[in-house]
């Protein structure tokens, strides 16, 4: 019993010294909460915390040079992440409260954002694309404010001005000029030249292919009317989005002259639709390193003959799709409504797994390019080349084209790297050749696309492999891009 005894009081003395060691000082929290409970009204309470952040709406309206400094790092971020160009849309604050902006306002925020682009770090210009208080009027007579199949939301149904700004970062050289690759497909006769020829050279169609015979590279395209390789145009946008094309004023310029006058280029792959040329037209989709494929569908014919594999195509290699119904001037509105639910029933099957958006405004267009990124949006567009009904959203949507992330750089001096922020690419060069020219008084030209890496002037490289798998060294004696040095 007395062993016991000394158990326990040796126990209990154990538990006192342990409990005074990891003891709590409860003035500390007794502090706290007095602290907490008097509202923070306290004199000890410092200025930064009792002042709350200002409202974006207010560093927009009334911005001082605190704002000014945390627009342009919000600005610098976006542009990072977008590449070099970003969206900026106003009308909301962060917590999903309405700005209530009139004309002045909307007027004010431009010019703020201007003078923040202005910045010599982002150095970039801001074009207003669509303002919900002076919404478009469809052709239906139905003035669209929001993305048709989307769902309308507390914010659309409050009535609250919406903005969209386009923000661009001036390219100081042709190296430094933004570019998007579209791979242009479809079945025979769906108006893919038609449609490039319209957007490139500018002229509507006659309802007879005059609009693509500028586009053909052999005589026996522009014969049949089929083309039977892979072509390529171009399409420069200037800073006020408006396009520039190869034909100004019924003259011809090159392509060196949009390059210097665009601060964005959209490159096309004119790709055979006729079942023979199949060959062709997977060299086209795995060798021309498109970013985006657009489908060119005839509203009279449907999804036929080679759509469905040139669909399945683009899905096989991860690239993301854009539907152009073309053809609406000639085709029944029955026909129509038919061709629109088959292409919406294959595009929402198992297969393709896509949520198909169709633009009939300029406030849609926005939306789906801004979330074209991903692998589920699919716009859908519907154009007349004949009396141009849709070609214009359709050019502002392949202006906002987003760009996806490209690791090939060529800069332009072999001292001077491609792009200010990012450092040289680490990985070696991979030039994939698509075609070989022998130019008379200058050698051999290989044209295609930087995989990897980068290129410079005077660079030593390998190139082949030849016929018998070897490599032969040779010296890069100047890069032209889009025909421009």
């Amino acid at each position: 019993m007395t062993d016991e005894l000394t158990a326990r009081v040796a126990g209990m003395d154990i538990a006192a010294d342990m409990a005074s060691k990891y003891a709590v000082d409860t003035s500390l929290f007794d502090a706290l909460v007095d602290k907490a409970s008097s509202g923070g009204d306290s004199e000890s309470a410092t200025p930064a915390a009792a002042e709350a952040p200002r409202a974006l709406k207010q560093r927009l309206l009334q911005p001082d040079d605190a704002d000014i400094a945390f627009l342009a790092d919000r600005l610098l971020q976006r542009l990072a992440e977008g590449h070099g160009e970003c969206m900026f849309e106003t009308g909301y604050e962060e917590g999903g409260a309405s700005m209530e902006l009139n004309d002045e306002d909307v007027i004010t925020v431009e010019a703020t954002l201007t003078r923040v682009a202005s910045d010599p770090r982002i150095d970039a210009f801001v074009q207003r694309l669509y303002d919900s208080g002076a919404a478009s009027t469809a052709s239906d007579g139905v003035t669209h404010a929001r993305a048709i199949g989307d769902k309308p939301s507390k914010k659309s149904a409050a009535g609250a001005r919406v903005a969209n700004f386009l923000v661009r970062r001036r390219p100081q050289r042709v190296e430094d000029m933004l570019e998007v690759r579209v791979a242009v497909v479809g079945n025979v006769d769906a108006g893919k030249s038609t449609m490039l020829g319209v957007l490139t050279q500018g002229g509507l169609d006659d309802g007879r292919g005059r609009a693509r015979l500028a586009l053909f590279r052999h005589k026996h395209e522009a014969d049949s009317g089929r083309t039977s390789s892979v072509g390529m145009e171009i399409l420069g946008f200037d800073k006020q989005g408006a396009a520039i094309r190869l034909t100004d004023k019924h003259r011809k310029v090159g392509w060196d002259t949009v390059c210097r006058q665009s601060s964005k280029i959209v490159s096309f792959l004119d790709l055979a639709g006729h079942e023979k040329y199949l060959k062709t037209t997977v060299f086209g989709m795995a060798g021309g390193s498109p970013n985006f494929v657009m489908l060119m569908v005839a509203a009279n014919a449907g999804l036929a003959g080679m759509a469905r594999e040139h669909l399945g195509l683009a899905l096989a290699l991860g690239i993301p799709v854009f539907v152009v119904v073309t053809k609406i001037d000639m085709c029944p509105p029955q026909v129509l409504d038919t061709t629109l639910k088959q292409l919406t029933k294959l595009l929402r099957s198992s297969g393709c797994r896509k949520l198909p958006v169709a633009v009939a405004d300029a406030r849609a267009a926005a939306l789906a390019a801004a979330r074209f990124g991903g692998q589920r949006v699919c716009p859908v567009f519907q154009v007349s080349n004949v009396t141009g009904e849709g070609v214009g959203l359709l050019q502002m949507f392949l202006n906002l084209l987003p760009l996806r992330a490209c690791t090939a750089t060529i800069p332009a001096s072999p001292r001077e790297p491609a792009s200010p922020e990012a450092p040289e690419s680490s990985e070696p060069l991979r030039f994939e050749i698509n075609e070989i020219f022998a130019v008379p008084y200058v050698g051999t030209v290989v044209s295609g696309v930087v995989a990897s890496g980068h290129v410079r002037v005077g660079d030593m490289v390998w190139l082949g492999p030849d016929s018998s798998g070897h490599f032969a060294s040779t010296q890069v004696r100047g890069i032209h891009r889009k025909r421009a040095e």
